[in-house]
């Protein structure tokens, strides 16, 4: 089989993921404008919050997407094909079995859904109906993400990514087409057809490429058991990074009310865009370094890892010194003086999000090391600490 570039596929996806920002920033910069001509701003922070809790909920996928990666890659690096198979299968079984709890758990969360965000009683029914319809794509995007992982640890990523900016355009384009007459409801449709087109097409892609590998799918117990070994790591790396990543805007809204979320959302937009520029470099790196560990070549494995860190730190701390100095100014011209937050909050925020980031590069190093059961233990305390000191200040 023909040998592929670490480099090359690294490069690929840090240009796709870099064509998805721009995404994101027209998004941001076209779209928020544009939801508050037909979407006021308790109905818009309602909706963030609805997000919020989707994404909290998605830590039922234990994580798995992290080790599946990083076993496949390595397998990969040593030839190892019906292992690459083997951990494939396997995590798509586990998957579905996720995909039933979620919808399990997502629906009694429906039940108390109106009691504990005090939702308007106008807004309950649209707000229900876009609850069921973000569940739906949740469930979706652990078999895209599954399918799109494949193709990243084994270096063939530019399919995946061609696909993500073509659909992601297109659910953009049906989120504006559909507005005027469907309002708030026309944001999780569109990001719900946007998540089937990726999942289908990047499943018939990774159908193909076991094909090409030529081996048997099958269960092997043994794979089967590697998960389970590290399931309470893997679990507890979830719900810290759903904690950390997603928890704001529901501690928000609980505490101070949907227009601070509304308020905090738009603040912290330049800053996500900042984050999602650098967590494509991040997210990048775990399967082309953790097919270099795969090689043994343990002097090019430390070489390459003090490079990406000098490197990616100074990049890091002048994105964030950029966001503190301009985006009390930004939001102001951008949205309005009326909803923006304090220069001091701005700072907070800024200084959090290059710790945060900085913490998720680290990680993603040791996960390529195979050091899955201590970053994934880390994550889980720093997420339970996140909770309870942001209560206790709230």
């Amino acid at each position: 089989m023909k040998r592929k570039s670490r480099k090359k596929a690294m490069l690929t996806q840090v240009i796709g993921g870099y064509l998805l920002t721009a995404i994101t920033i027209i998004q941001s910069l076209i779209l928020l404008p544009l939801y508050f001509k037909y979407i006021d701003y308790d109905m818009y922070g309602y909706w963030v919050t609805i997000g919020s809790i989707m994404t909290l909920l998605s830590m039922l996928n234990f994580g798995v997407g992290v080790m599946a990666t990083q076993k496949v890659a390595s397998s990969y690096a040593k030839k190892d094909y019906q292992r690459v198979t083997d951990y494939f299968v396997v995590s798509n079984l586990l998957y579905i079995g996720i995909s039933i709890v979620f919808f399990l758990f997502a629906w009694l969360l429906l039940l108390y859904l109106e009691s504990f965000t005090k939702i308007d009683i106008s807004y309950v029914e649209t707000l229900k109906t876009a609850y069921l319809v973000a569940m739906v794509t949740v469930m979706m995007s652990f078999f895209s993400d599954s399918f799109r992982g494949l193709s990243q640890a084994l270096l063939s990523p530019l399919f995946s990514v061609y696909s993500m900016i073509i659909f992601k355009v297109f659910g953009i384009g049906m989120i504006v087409y559909m507005l005027p007459n469907y309002k708030l409801l026309s944001i999780p449709f569109g990001l719900l057809l946007s998540e089937v087109l990726i999942m289908i097409s990047n499943g018939v892609y990774a159908y193909l490429q076991l094909k090409k590998l030529d081996t048997k799918l099958r269960l092997n117990i043994q794979v089967f058991k590697e998960y389970k070994k590290n399931f309470i790591s893997l679990f507890g790396l979830k719900i810290g990074s759903e904690i950390l990543n997603n928890s704001h805007p529901l501690l928000i809204t609980t505490f101070l009310g949907a227009e601070l979320t509304t308020a905090y959302t738009v603040t912290k937009r330049a800053l996500d865009v900042i984050l999602t520029l650098l967590n494509t470099i991040v997210s990048s790196l775990l399967s082309p370094l953790s097919h270099l560990v795969g090689t043994n070549e343990k002097n090019k494995v430390r070489e390459t890892v003090i490079k990406a860190i000098s490197l990616f730190s100074l990049f890091s701390f002048l994105l964030f010194a950029i966001y503190i100095y301009s985006n009390h100014t930004f939001v102001s011209l951008w949205i309005g003086k009326e909803i923006v937050l304090s220069q001091n909050i701005i700072f907070m925020i800024g200084i959090s999000g290059f710790s945060f980031i900085m913490v998720r590069f680290f990680r993603s190093i040791l996960f390529s090391l195979d050091k899955i059961k201590f970053a994934s233990n880390m994550v889980f305390f720093e997420g339970i600490f996140f909770v309870i000191i942001s209560s206790v200040m709230v």
